[in-house]
């Protein structure tokens, strides 16, 4: 049964009751019986498959699906038994082709989207459950993918299941495996009943799905009030078309509609049965306790199997973060080599025990983008009963004990023994014992923050600055006896991991030790003094009490992280239930929508008049295989127009070549490929490089942050001529607003991780106005009605209809439209394996299919018979089908895809469309008008201009972007504080000094260490950066200045609040304001500093979790040698002294030498500063122009053996196959219905 709606009608809430998964923030009436009883189907009870895909990437199919039976199935099973379910399950879901290969992750190429969802199903089934829920299976697949899983649910049903399935816009092929239909809208019951019946329900109710329609769409649009609102927004814009209803509204039909069912026979039919079925007692209950599931042992060894499988695998988890604790370690052996027993060696020894304990371990929160992937995979599972919290929380800790271990005896055996700590066996087992503990502890915090904030940015700053109170209160920042009693020495100090590890670290180094007196020939120092006097630490206990105490409190950490996960489970949604029971009245109760502001109509003119013609000519792309003679074509000898007033759709399955190209007419192809043939403009060959055409891609990259108004409007002043006046960039910002229908949603923010914004149809909008604000003539776009509903991609279709027809070419590449929006098509670019299927217009390609022996059957949408006939992957459907003897496996016949492909290319050719093609072609060749439309446009605007709108533009941004900088201030502000009173008072006392060292050390490196914290930020304002660069907005320097001023102010105020909270707390002894304005230019600087190099590994490394661990471990070695852990002089002289002491901004912020003045060092901070930006700007420069160039030498080098080829060129020779029988797809009713 398909439950079927419009977006919010209700469907996935309903499949929710039906499952028992409702939010208890809810409140649910009326009965749901299963043979005829009320039973619970809780967690584990019932098989139901998510809308997302939510597996482990590292994993194989067979081993997913092997942990899973494991993890599941009774343990009386026996493993021969378990073999024989796993293949015949893999055999059942089609899965034999990909059974041996990773589902893929971020850096490992997996298996399709079709592919992962069949394994989704897979994994529920596996224990054969009577009844399975699946939401939206369908939902971002292709039109084999999508007919495969439900040919695949089809099965499973005819096995005596029952399989409930919500489902939005199915394909004609889709639709046609349903049995039962659910039809919703507005949480109301449009019909129930036999699925192909329900056209005739909508026919006998005055609403006749039309030929050629696909019944889905037709349905869809009767009672999606969305369609009202296009109609609306259209009339606002005057640019109502053809096509455009103009009838009764959504909510007319809808009434009718319901009141038709609630009469007719469908209606009673349902009654009856419903009755009928609920007099049935028999069956089991469907307990969340399965009495069969596998014991907890058994569960417990696959678990900790997959998870050490999968962290092993998978580079992001534990590899990267080895490579840069192995990194560190050198670096640490390096500049602490052979510290020896000396007076001055004292400080080095301690200051390296506290970098390993304290820095080497914050290091362990980079493994927090990876915890959050995995508890998304724990939350589904245990949903779905998998296995308890017990279980998982130990199966973690064992399969991550060996990495850990790893990285705890790499760094201790590195560090140990090029330091050359004590030579004994057993003090470098407990350094190794000790970083493992503390590693672990860091781990476990990390993971009970993932479990409470499964958001990257804000966990990842909360986890840092946690971290970073235990590094300042662990006792060698602050020793602890000089803590603050209250609050910060009792119970912190003893509560904080970093204390009790570095306090035993300590003891394993001194104890036992004697270092030589300060003055020379004076009384050796015992070690146990050092401890006492110097360090505050007591020796009263053994230093394995101290690695106990670490022990306990990662045990209390892993206690603490059940405990939450339980409460998550059980006692929040009681909570959420009490809220939602006292706040029911209020449920009803909805404000009206804040109704559109009224624009006056703007029908603005062209920045560029002249219309433009489009003509490719014999065009082919190949991709050189390197090392290799082959070479792969991707296209292969196209030719086509474009033409104004039209609107061209390039259609075809995936792989087949629509977006290169896309690509290659709009010139953006990448450089590693080559291409042949010609693209002309009106006649002639011109420059389509950056930024001179529009080009709308796929991914709407927009900052959330703004309102639609805001956007296009600072795009406006970015790229429109300084010669406009002010008001007429507001009228023409208001005209494009209002011509793409924006206006209900104008003063709406976009939206982001916090915000909530607009919708997808509206982001596609907008990204479409910011590209016609210049009105170009010419306007490519990359799928843009891809992941919408019906209704939204209706209007977007109708919105590049209504451009086309104001005079411009409008190219657009397409997968899979809807009956309505494929109507809406001018001319039809039909393409399978980068060859030619079909070019002419597109209300004439029914017939050409037709008259090729391939019939449109009269319930079909179009689109979809098209990509039936030239889609290969229906093939490998047909193949995997038929391997299985289910009934109801319908093959396709006797032709394959390959053999049809064959026909229509060969019918193709020699068709009148193709003639009229050629004759076309050569007439627009022949036109020689218009200007040239260079890379440089001269009608930009000024540099200034640019850059004061960029920078408002991204101040707006980070002011209203809690993630950029707010949470960052707010965690400077407690460390601030938590400075301020740990510091307090510090005085001018001996020991002091040692503290006001500390305390300046840990301002200058940890708080400004914070700022990698902004990362996440700055790789989405690089994306942006990268789309507004492509398309010409505005210039690198530009961009890079902007983003400096922008952020100068919050970079400021951080800077001065962390200065003012520290200086007056700590209460230092210069009371002058100058010292004060230093530290907080000195910190300012530093953080500035840091912030640059983040966005210059943002721009290398566009990965979250790569980028992260990079960057901590680069600012850590900055850390290590700016002159606290290792006072420079001591530094080793090549390298580390000579040139990095000199190049690290915290060597100089933290400067002690009184050689030359402080302002000097400032001045050597600034200049760090100023470098960075300028390399930033020259990695821009480079990936702009010169890696494309290097890129480009390799495909001119191998241009010349593949012209030689003669096949290069030629298009294949194919036997004619015109007296053959017609294909089986035609062998369906309806072929003769005429068209409406």
């Amino acid at each position: 049964m398909a439950i079927m709606g419009p977006s919010g009608s209700g469907k996935s809430t309903l499949l929710d009751a039906l499952a028992g998964r409702l939010s208890r923030n809810v409140i649910m009436s009326g009965n749901v019986v299963i043979n005829g009883k009320k039973r619970k189907l809780d967690y584990g009870g019932v098989a139901y498959v998510t809308q997302e895909d939510t597996l482990l990437g590292t994993l194989t199919v067979r081993e997913t699906i092997s942990y899973s039976a494991n993890l599941r199935l009774p343990s009386s099973m026996s493993k021969e038994e378990v073999n024989d379910l796993i293949e015949g399950t893999i055999m059942e879901m089609g899965l034999q082709e990909c059974a041996d290969r990773l589902i893929g992750n971020w850096h490992l190429r997996g298996i399709s989207g079709g592919e992962k969802k069949r394994l989704s199903i897979a994994l529920e089934i596996l224990t054969r459950p009577s009844l399975l829920f699946l939401d939206e299976p369908t939902s971002g697949l292709d039109s084999a993918s999508a007919y495969f899983v439900a040919q695949t649910l089809r099965n499973i049903a005819h096995d005596g299941k029952t399989v409930i399935s919500s489902i939005h816009q199915p394909s004609s092929e889709v639709f046609s495996l349903f049995d039962h239909l659910f039809l919703l809208s507005g949480g109301q019951t449009i019909y129930f009943g036999a699925a192909q019946k329900a056209v005739e329900f909508f026919a006998k109710a005055g609403f006749p799905c039309p030929s050629r329609r696909n019944p889905s769409d037709h349905f869809l649009r009767c009672i999606n009030s969305d369609f009202d609102d296009v109609t609306t927004t259209m009339k606002a814009s005057q640019r109502i078309h053809e096509g455009i209803s103009t009838g009764l509204s959504t909510a007319a039909i809808k009434a009718i509609l319901i009141e038709k069912y609630r009469w007719s026979e469908h209606a009673t039919t349902a009654r009856a049965r419903i009755k009928e079925i609920s007099n049935i007692n028999e069956g089991r209950d469907f307990e969340s306790k399965s009495k069969c599931e596998a014991k907890w042992w058994k569960q417990l060894s696959t678990l900790t199997r997959r998870s050490f499988v999968n962290m092993s695998r998978d580079v992001g988890y534990y590899w990267i973060r080895i490579t840069i604790y192995v990194a560190l370690s050198l670096c640490v052996g390096t500049i602490f080599y052979g510290v020896g027993s000396s007076y001055r060696a004292i400080f080095a020894r301690g200051a390296c025990g506290a970098f390993i304990s304290g820095f080497m371990t914050f290091m362990s929160i980079g493994g927090f983008p990876s915890f959050i992937e995995e508890m998304k995979v724990f939350d589904k599972e245990r949903r779905n009963g998998h296995y308890g919290v017990g279980v998982y929380i130990l199966s973690n800790f064992l399969s991550s004990f060996p990495f850990v271990a790893v990285m705890s005896f790499g760094t201790g055996t590195i560090t140990y023994y090029m330091v050359k700590f004590r030579s004994e066996f057993s003090h470098f087992l407990y350094i190794c014992l000790d970083l493992l503990g503390c590693i672990a502890v860091v781990e476990s915090s990390m993971m009970i923050i993932a479990s409470l904030v499964p958001n990257f940015l804000m966990g990842l700053i909360i986890g840092a600055g946690y971290i970073g109170i235990m590094m300042m209160t662990a006792g060698y920042f602050r020793q602890i006896p000089d803590l603050p009693k209250f609050f910060w020495r009792y119970p912190i100090s003893y509560i904080n991991y970093g204390a009790w590890g570095l306090q035993g670290a300590f003891k394993n180094d001194m104890i036992g030790m004697e270092f030589d007196s300060l003055e020379p020939g004076g009384p050796k120092l015992k070690g146990e003094m050092i401890l006492k006097t110097m360090l505050g630490i007591q020796v009263d206990n053994s230093k394995w009490w101290d690695l106990a105490a670490v022990m306990i409190i990662l045990i209390f950490l892993r206690v603490l992280f059940f405990f939450i996960l339980k409460f998550k489970e059980r006692v929040a949604p009681f909570l959420y239930g009490i809220y939602a029971k006292q706040t029911l009245h209020r449920i009803n109760k909805r404000p009206s929508f804040r109704k559109a502001p009224s624009f006056p109509s703007k029908r603005h003119q062209s920045l560029h008049p002249l219309m433009y013609y489009v003509v490719w000519e014999d065009l082919s792309v190949v991709v050189p295989n390197f090392g290799n003679e082959h070479t792969k074509r991707l296209l292969n000898g196209l030719s086509g127009y474009a033409e104004p007033n039209r609107i061209m759709a390039i259609m075809g399955p995936s792989g087949s070549g629509k977006s290169t190209l896309l690509d290659a007419l709009a010139g953006r192809l990448s450089r590693n490929v080559i291409m042949c043939g010609n693209v002309l403009l009106n006649g002639k060959k011109r420059r389509l490089d950056y930024g001179v055409v529009a080009y709308v891609t796929q991914e709407d990259t927009l900052l959330g942050t703004l309102t639609v108004r805001e956007t296009i409007s600072y795009s406006a002043n970015l790229r429109l001529p300084s010669s406009m006046s002010k008001e007429e960039v507001n009228d023409l910002i208001e005209g494009t607003i209002m011509e793409m229908g924006l206006q209900e949603c104008a003063d709406r923010l976009i939206g982001n991780w916090h915000l909530r914004g607009i919708s997808g149809g509206e982001k596609k909008r907008l990204s479409i106005a910011l590209e016609i604000l210049t009105r170009p003539s010419l306007l490519f776009l990359d799928e843009p009605t891809s992941g919408l509903d019906s209704a939204s991609a209706y209007f977007v279709a109708q919105t590049l209809r209504n451009i086309a027809h104001d005079g411009k070419t409008v190219i657009s590449s397409i997968h899979q439209p809807s009956s309505e929006v494929f109507s809406l098509f001018d001319h039809l670019f039909l393409l399978s394996g980068g060859q030619t299927i079909y070019f002419g217009a597109a209300q004439k390609a029914v017939e050409f299919f037709a008259t090729a022996g391939f019939p449109c059957p009269s319930r079909r949408n179009p689109s979809d018979h098209f990509l039936r006939c030239i889609n290969s992957d229906f093939d490998a459907v047909t193949t995997t089908m038929s391997q299985r003897t289910h009934e109801g496996i319908s093959l396709t016949g006797s032709l394959s895809t390959a053999e049809i492909k064959a026909i229509l290319i060969e019918k193709y050719r020699w068709s009148e469309h193709a003639t009229t093609a050629r004759a076309r072609i050569k007439e627009i060749s022949n036109i020689h008008e218009g200007r040239d439309v260079e890379r440089k446009s001269k009608c930009e605007a000024k540099w200034w201009k640019q850059l004061s709108t960029l920078t408002r533009r991204s101040m707006v941004n980070m002011s209203r972007d809690a993630g950029y900088y707010w949470i960052r201030i707010a965690v400077y502000v407690v460390l601030s504080l938590c400075v301020g009173t740990i510091f307090h008072g510090v005085g001018l006392s001996y020991r002091d000094i040692f503290a006001r060292g500390s305390c300046a050390a840990f301002i200058s490196g940890f708080m400004s260490f914070m700022s990698i914290g902004g990362f996440p930020s700055f790789i989405e304002e690089v994306k942006v950066f990268y789309k507004e660069r492509l398309n010409g907005y505005y210039g690198v320097g530009v961009y890079i200045l902007s983003n400096f001023l922008s952020s100068f102010p919050f970079v400021a105020g951080m800077s001065i609040l962390t200065g003012t909270i520290t200086y007056y707390m700590v209460n230092g002894s210069h009371s002058e304001f100058s010292h004060l304005l230093y530290i907080c230019l000195d910190l300012m600087g530093s953080i500035a500093v840091v912030e640059s190099s983040m966005m210059i590994i943002a721009s290398l490394v566009p990965n979250f979790l790569m980028g992260l661990i990079i960057g901590a471990g680069y600012v850590g070695v900055l850390m290590m040698t700016c002159g606290y852990f290792r006072p420079i002089p001591d530094l080793p002289k090549i390298f580390w002294r000579y040139p990095v002491s000199y190049i690290n901004y915290g060597a100089w912020g933290l400067q002690v030498e009184t050689d030359n003045s402080k302002w000097w060092d400032l001045a050597a901070v600034i200049i760090i500063l100023i470098s960075l930006r300028v390399l930033f700007f020259l990695i821009l420069k480079f990936k702009e122009r010169a890696a494309p160039f290097l890129y480009g030498i390799y495909a001119k080098q191998t241009l010349h053996r593949i012209k030689k080829r003669p096949s290069f060129r030629k298009a294949p020779s194919f036997p004619s196959k015109r007296h053959q029988s017609p294909h089986p797809l035609s062998s369906q009713e309806g072929l003769n219905s005429p068209i409406h």
